[in-house]
């Protein structure tokens, strides 16, 4: 009988696993030059769609379709569709202010214009009156149709629409009820269509200045794409290839220029109508790649010396590297407070283009809460407690936000007033804390690039972005939180001690860090006595390290300070425990909030709690014990928690228990390569969470007023 004799299976020579692979990818099929591929035909595409897409100016809506933009209560709706002798149809409006609800966004100063397709109620035995037209509460003109006439009419208005919190353009119609002598209806007027016109908001993008722009894409691209083969194939001469490489490397940040330009003029138009939100977004997103393409390109996708071969970048980096290599604390330190500093400005820039101002930054909560706070110190008569969002809270409510980031508040409202001192406070509080996290990685060995990690310690996770750039208490907690560990680590025990004060003061969770320590100093005298193998309690006390035990002991009293301010301003120690709303407390059972079936976030929170799982099995097979207890304690904290938004939650410990035991992942080519995309989608996320989360406008506008006649 014959038999088969089984081939060996190739083993690969550097990790020694089993491979099919039996002959290499050719050049073009490698990890950097797929991913070139890759973005550059993203950028092709998104070239392209700037170049033909244009945005929707007029829209028409037709009677069939009139009913899906109209409030439909009580007076405010529209009769059923009707259809005159002629074929043509129509609606008959309720006399008292018929509504139709525009989904066009007003935080502008452009104009509109509308256009109303109706005929009038003498068309059918009716009398002539006027309608008038109202526009955000806004009387904006008055129509009359003709006498008899059974033609539809068109009446067209222009006006600039008064602002409105929803962001929506409301248009009534107010008409003097009748009656038809066959018919029980109140009717007010035939209405066939409205039209809106956006041609005078969208004109800045259609000037010629802003058309070039646009323009001067492909011709740019083709001189870098010609330049780039010419240096390669073509001459000979080192000079003229350089040249050519200088040539191409400005045209990318010709690029560059030209996008961020057109990016500001798109921006300054705001966020113009959903009825072309697709297109705002995608000309947003594809004028933010190209721009940031560009500038990557122009780094180090292109050789300008033909000899060396080396990038802008490779070149900037070796003109620097002995100054880098001399100081690398301080170079570390500028580039945090710089990236830091890009990210507050891009953040708040298009949030002020847009809306003219940056009041949903302002408005964001918890900053006037803590606004609030900072204002009167949880003082129960402060004039702020007038307004009615803020009156209707209990009188213990505000004892959920702890005092350091309203102190922090009060310390710099002298310099920049109250409006702007939360942002002013957490951009220096995250600054601190990229730089502690910096030093963190760097002291012990963490990872080979912690400058790289302490920057995606500024930006991940993704709700993170958002509040170390509105008035929360994070950054100043995770400041503090930081440096605890770090001087922990360093056995400088009396300073982790106080800097662990800061935590406690700044958010209840922060007591966790102290649990998480204590276990700390537990496992280590556990692990030395199991070590000598006499593990027993005398020795596990005899090992147990006291010194750092007493110094650690201010975390505790600093919660107990906590709750004497309490006992002072509100006249109970225990106010804490006291609140009524849902905002302190931890429960009995693990995922609280989810066992009660309201929380909405509930697939992000359990891969949020997955992850963090995760990240802390890793931290235990890297023996990172430390890290690993201190995140344990967090953990076990959210898991427990009461409240519905576990992610917020999170964010302060992400950082320990997720960056670095991945660090090697995160700062490897690919995730390189990712960043840029990566950072663009998490502030396109945080702008479009950034409506979900608002003080209301009443309550704003109030609170500013009362805070500037104070100031007076």
């Amino acid at each position: 009988m014959r038999t088969v004799q089984e081939q060996p299976v190739p083993v690969d020579s550097t990790t020694g696993e089993k491979t099919l692979l039996t002959r290499p990818f050719p050049a073009w099929l490698n990890e950097s030059n797929l991913l070139w591929t890759l973005a550059s035909l993203a950028a092709v595409l998104a070239g392209l769609y700037l170049l033909v897409a244009r945005p929707v100016q007029i829209k028409t809506w037709q009677a069939d379709q009139l009913t899906t933009a109209v409030e439909q209560k009580n007076d405010y709706q529209l009769y059923p569709l009707e259809t005159d002798p002629a074929g043509q149809l129509y609606h008959w409006t309720y006399p008292s202010k018929a509504l139709f609800v525009a989904p066009i966004t007003t935080h502008n100063n452009h104009q509109l214009k509308i256009t109303i397709r109706a005929r009038g109620a003498s068309a059918a035995g009716g009398p002539v009156k006027a309608t008038t037209v109202t526009a955000n509460e806004v009387v904006i003109g008055q129509f009359t149709p003709a006498a008899g006439k059974v033609e539809f009419q068109d009446f067209s208005f222009s006006f600039t629409p008064a602002y409105r919190d929803d962001n929506l353009l409301r248009l009534t119609f107010d008409t003097p009820a009748w009656k038809p002598k066959t018919d029980n209806r109140q009717l007010g007027f035939a209405l066939q269509s409205v039209t809106v016109d956006l041609q005078e908001i969208w004109s800045p993008l259609q000037k010629p200045s802003r058309i070039w722009l646009i323009w001067l894409l492909p011709g740019l691209a083709l001189v870098v794409v010609v330049a780039k083969v010419a240096q390669r194939r073509t001459f000979k001469s080192g000079q003229v290839r350089s040249l050519l490489g200088y040539l191409a490397t400005s045209c990318c940040l010709g690029i560059a220029v030209l996008m961020s330009f057109f990016l500001l003029a798109l921006f300054r138009l705001g966020y113009n109508g959903l009825i072309n939100q697709t297109f705002y977004w995608a000309y947003s997103i594809c004028s933010i790649y190209l721009a940031v393409f560009a500038l990557w390109v122009a780094l180090v996708g292109l050789s300008l010396n033909s000899q060396t071969g080396l990038t802008l970048w490779q070149m900037l980096d070796q003109r620097s590297r002995s100054w880098r290599a001399a100081h690398p604390v301080w170079l570390a330190a500028a580039v945090i407070f710089l990236f830091n500093l890009i990210l507050t400005l891009v953040f708040a820039a298009k949030v002020i283009m847009e809306n003219g101002s940056p009041a949903p930054i302002f408005r964001y909560l918890d900053g006037p809460e803590y606004i609030l706070i900072a204002h009167g110190f949880y003082d129960r008569q402060d004039a702020l407690l007038q307004i009615i969002d803020f009156g209707q809270h209990s009188t213990y409510y505000w004892g959920a936000h702890f005092p350091l980031f309203p102190l922090a508040l009060m310390t710099v409202q002298p310099l920049v007033g109250w409006l702007w001192s939360p942002l002013v406070v957490n951009f220096l509080a995250s600054t601190g804390f990229a730089f502690v996290f910096y030093r963190l990685v760097r002291d012990f060995n963490y990872t080979q690039h912690p400058l790289w990690l302490a920057l995606i310690a500024l930006v991940l996770p993704v709700r993170w972005l958002i509040y170390h750039n509105v008035g929360s208490s994070e950054p100043i907690f995770m400041l503090f939180e930081v440096l605890s560990i770090y001087f922990f680590k360093k056995e400088r025990y009396w300073l982790a001690g106080i800097a662990g004060v800061g935590a406690v003061f700044s958010r209840p969770p922060g007591i966790f860090l102290w649990f998480g320590l204590m276990l700390c100093l537990l496992f280590e005298a556990a692990l030395k006595s199991w070590n000598e193998s006499r593990f027993s309690l005398p020795d596990l006390l005899k090992r147990f390290n006291w010194r750092a035990f007493g110094p650690l002991l201010l975390l505790p009293l600093g919660l107990l300070g906590v709750f004497g301010v309490y006992g002072w301003r509100y006249g109970d120690f225990l106010a804490y425990f006291k609140i009524t709303e849902n905002v302190t407390h931890v429960g009995w059972l693990p995922f609280p909030t989810m066992l009660r079936g309201d929380d909405f976030n509930s697939p992000a929170v359990i891969y949020t709690y997955i992850l963090c799982a995760v990240g802390l099995v890793v931290l235990w097979r890297q023996r990172r014990f430390d890290l690993f207890w201190v995140g344990l304690a967090a953990y076990l904290y959210t898991l427990f928690l009461l409240h519905s938004d576990v992610l917020r939650y999170s964010i302060p410990f992400f950082a320990l228990i997720v960056l670095i035991p991945f660090a090697n992942l995160l700062s490897g080519k690919v995730a390189r390569y990712l960043s840029l995309p990566v950072i663009v989608a998490l502030f396109f996320y945080s702008w479009g969470q950034l409506v979900r989360n608002l003080a209301g406008l009443d309550t704003f506008d109030a609170m500013r007023d009362i805070l500037q006649i104070i100031i007076k």
